[in-house]
Formats: C-alpha cells, sequence, structure tokens
C-alpha cells in the first residue's frame, strides 16, 4: 500500500482514525489493497519478462552452438564444414587488402603475406595483378583446396577426421567459454544504458549479437590456421642407451672378465698395432718360514746379551 497504493487513501485512513491492529472491514480499503495488489503483480510479472527476454539472447546462441557440436561429435559433413570455413576465412582476408571499386588500392603484397602467415603456404601475388577480388578469392580456394587434399592424404583421411573432431571441439568449448564470461560482463553494466535515454534490452541484443559473431569469425580462424600447419611427425626408432654401449665387468679378478678379455686379444689382427696386456704378476717365495721364536734373518745381535734378536721382536712386529 505504500509503493501502489493512492494518496486518496492514506488521507481517508487518517481522517478515520484506525488503529494499530484494527480490523479494516471498510470496502473501500478493501478495494485499495486489490487493486495495489494488482499492480505488484503486474510489475513483478515484466521484471519477469525482461529477465527471460535476457535469458533468450543467450539461449538462441547457446541452440547454435550445441547444434554444431551434436553436428561436430557425429561425424557429419565435417570436410563441407571446413571447407565452408576455409572460404570465410579467404574472404575475411581479401576484404581487409582489396577494394571492389578501385584496384590501385589493393595490396597484393599485404594479402600473399597474410595467407602465408595464417595458411604456411606461399602464393606468388603476380597470379593476381589485374584480377578482380571475387575471382582473387577463387583462386586462393582453389589453391588451398587442392593443398588441404594433398595434406589429408598424407596423413590419412581416419586420422585426419579424427584430429578435425578434437581441433573444433576444443577451439569451440574454449571461444565459447570467454564468450560467457564476456555476456556477465555486458549484463551487469548492460542497465546504465538507460541513463542515456537508450533501451538497455536493445542494446543488449544489439551487442551480444555483435560478440557472438566476433566468436564466430575467431573459430573459423583458429580452426582453419591449426589445421594447415599441422605436420604429420616422422617415426624415429628410438634405442635405449644399454644397447648401444659396449658392457664391461669392473672386478679383474673374475673368471669371466679375464676370459672375455683373452678373447678380445685373440680376435685383435696382427697388424693392428695394439699391443696385449701383460701377464699378472706372480710371486714366489725364496726363503724358508721363520718362526715368531726363531732368530731374524737379517742377523740383528742384542746389543745387552750379545744373542740374536728374535724374529717376532724385529722384523716379525
Amino acid at each position: 500500500m505504500r509503493l501502489f497504493g493512492s494518496e486518496r487513501m492514506i488521507g481517508f485512513m487518517d481522517r478515520l482514525g484506525l488503529e494499530d491492529g484494527q480490523v479494516i472491514e471498510h470496502p473501500w480499503v478493501s478495494k485499495s489493497i486489490e487493486m495495489a495488489q494488482r499492480r505488484v503483480e503486474e510489475h513483478n510479472f515484466e521484471i519477469r519478462k525482461q529477465l527471460l527476454e535476457y535469458d533468450n539472447v543467450m539461449n538462441k546462441q547457446r541452440e547454435v552452438i550445441y547444434a554444431q557440436r551434436r553436428q561436430i561429435l557425429e561425424g557429419n559433413f565435417l570436410s563441407e564444414q571446413i571447407f565452408d570455413m576455409m572460404r570465410a576465412v579467404i574472404e575475411g582476408c581479401c576484404s581487409n587488402y582489396l577494394s571492389k571499386e578501385k584496384e590501385e588500392t589493393d595490396d597484393l603484397t599485404g594479402l600473399v603475406n597474410a595467407l602465408f602467415l595464417k595458411f604456411g603456404i606461399k602464393i606468388n601475388n603476380d597470379d593476381f595483378s589485374g584480377l578482380s577480388q571475387d575471382t582473387i578469392q577463387d583462386r586462393i580456394y582453389h589453391i588451398l583446396n587442392q593443398a588441404y587434399v594433398e595434406k589429408q592424404e598424407k596423413i590419412g583421411i581416419q586420422v585426419m577426421q579424427y584430429f578435425q573432431q578434437m581441433v573444433l571441439l576444443q577451439i569451440i568449448d574454449s571461444k565459447w567459454k570467454d564468450h560467457l564470461y564476456a555476456m556477465d560482463d555486458l549484463r551487469e553494466g548492460i542497465g546504465l544504458r538507460a541513463i542515456g535515454q537508450r533501451d538497455p534490452l536493445i542494446e543488449y541484443k544489439r551487442e551480444a549479437f555483435m560478440m557472438f559473431d566476433q566468436m564466430m569469425a575467431a573459430i573459423q580462424d583458429d580452426v582453419i590456421e591449426m589445421l594447415f600447419k599441422i605436420q604429420p611427425a616422422a617415426q624415429e626408432k628410438v634405442q635405449g642407451v644399454f644397447r648401444l654401449a659396449t658392457q664391461e665387468l669392473l672386478h679383474p679378478r673374475t673368471s669371466r672378465f679375464q676370459k672375455s678379455q683373452e678373447q678380445s686379444v685373440d680376435e685383435l689382427p696382427s697388424d693392428s698395432g695394439v699391443q696385449p696386456p701383460a701377464p699378472p704378476l706372480t710371486l714366489t717365495k725364496t726363503f724358508p718360514k721363520v718362526g715368531r721364536n726363531d732368530p731374524c734373518p737379517c742377523g740383528a745381535i742384542d746389543a745387552k746379551t750379545g744373542k740374536p734378536i728374535k724374529y717376532k721382536k724385529c722384523h716379525g712386529r
């Protein structure tokens, strides 16, 4: 009643002198309450209707993206979709560097460089001199189409189809996620357009369409660029380190090592200039074993007693 009731009812309630908690049974008051309730419901309905119109914008974009993803997952018409993206990207590049009205303003060098950076294919700009924009687009499409078919045959049709699915899904999901964040930011600040006497809903629809169009163009550019720049990797045989290195035993006293060493020396040619290793040095005893209490063989004499010194007290310590 305070927000949607009439001022006459407020004055009427003051004249009646009704107290708090008293039952109101006057028909005028009941009718005013009913009208206020109807206005509240209409106001809430308009709010819900406006929110639904905002959500319909995102719902339509979501249907387009999900239909495209479903088509990619099913694997239907992937090659046709890639070729359509290729033509759209070529038209975008040509529109940036070529003019339909005056050929003097055409930048063929810039167009060729842009195509090389995006597709990785070098094209001679002399082949496009004196031609219209539509003819140049058709020739570029023919060259790129032939190069893509050759790459597809080189890599393999099944492998290329699988890679097409992975690239399309990955790029679409990444761009769609960034687009959702951007739409949330736009939704938060679009209400300020009412200050400039503009309808926020119309502004939201217009900018949402522009952002969605830019997202689709970015998806096409990234997909075509990645598919053209992929190159098949050469398969290399990798051998272990221990297969290439010669293994040698480190302990010199093992018979296996001595046997292998003797075999390696015998296998050397006579004119190789490599000297065989010398045989191991053997020690032989030239004197008998000396007991601990026997006189030392060195012949030392004790100065006090004049007797020979025992072996255990001399060299046998």
